[in-house]
């Protein structure tokens, strides 16, 4: 082998040793340089941790001012009605309602009516003489004016409203419930035989719930009302359905004051006294 090819042979030897060389202290310096980047992560992993919990804190804290508000609000229909079923139940001394149907949801949202259906039919056996009741409802007239205008888009489709999956299975239940007589026929069954149920649901209510306990009066109240005791859910109804109805929780003593006030009205403009 002449010397060419040996030069040539240590020189790869060389650059072999280098490049090793080189690779070891570059391994060394990636997994040092991993480990900072895992310390690096582990940290800011950390952080988020800690700026969740801090947001968790501040909404818990928000949370809790708006509990400890004297007045608040607490939901369109779809949402409230669990709140009164609530009020109602903690009932000690007086209950006053204020509202146009005595079936109040008991068509679109049944999982909250039929509780306060119990919760009240409960205060008239258990809480009898220790518990008053008294409620104010609107005749069977404006009841009626009422329901049509609620349902104002669905008089209008009908047909189309009926065949809806959706609509089907809550018309079938709502059917069961005050015509348990009668073979259901959704199909044939026309948008005056509908808005006859909520008819027939508020007169079997007040003939048994709320017997001996309402008044009816001769105009829809744009205001509704649940005074329970020192506390009170009230609810304000738009004429146009879309705006629904807004309703809010209090405890201000004022303002419980003058619903009631509001209630007492209501009682001197009754056409039709049940209380006996």
């Amino acid at each position: 082998m002449d010397n060419n090819t040996l030069n040539l042979l240590n020189l790869i030897n060389i650059a072999a040793a280098i490049c090793s060389a080189v690779a070891f202290i570059y391994a060394i310096y990636q997994g040092r340089n991993a480990k900072k980047q895992a310390e690096l992560l582990k940290n800011i992993g950390q952080q988020a941790i800690d700026h969740a919990k801090h947001l968790q804190q501040q909404t818990d804290k928000m949370e809790h001012i708006n509990k400890s508000m004297s007045t608040r609000y607490i939901g369109d229909f779809s949402t409230y009605l669990k709140d009164v079923v609530e009020l109602i139940s903690k009932a000690e001394k007086e209950v006053l309602i204020v509202c146009t149907l005595p079936c109040h949801g008991i068509y679109s949202y049944p999982k909250y009516a039929e509780p306060l259906r119990l919760a009240v039919d409960k205060i008239r056996t258990i809480g009898f003489g220790k518990i008053s009741i008294k409620c104010v409802f609107a005749n069977d007239k404006h009841r009626r004016i009422f329901i049509k205008n609620q349902f104002h888009s669905t008089y209008k489709n009908w047909e189309s409203y009926k065949s809806n999956p959706e609509n089907i299975n809550k018309i079938e239940y709502f059917f069961k419930r005050y015509e348990s007589n009668e073979i259901i026929d959704i199909q044939s069954m026309t948008e005056d035989k509908f808005f006859d149920l909520f008819e027939k649901a508020s007169i079997q209510l007040l003939n048994n719930t709320y017997k001996g306990t309402y008044i009816e009066i001769n105009h829809r109240p744009p205001i509704y009302i649940w005074v329970v005791d020192n506390e009170a859910i009230f609810a304000f109804i738009s004429t146009v359905p879309a705006y629904g109805v807004q309703a809010f929780y209090t405890r201000d003593q004022g303002l419980i004051s003058a619903l009631k006030n509001i209630h007492k009205e209501y009682e001197e403009q009754r056409i039709d006294s049940l209380a006996s």
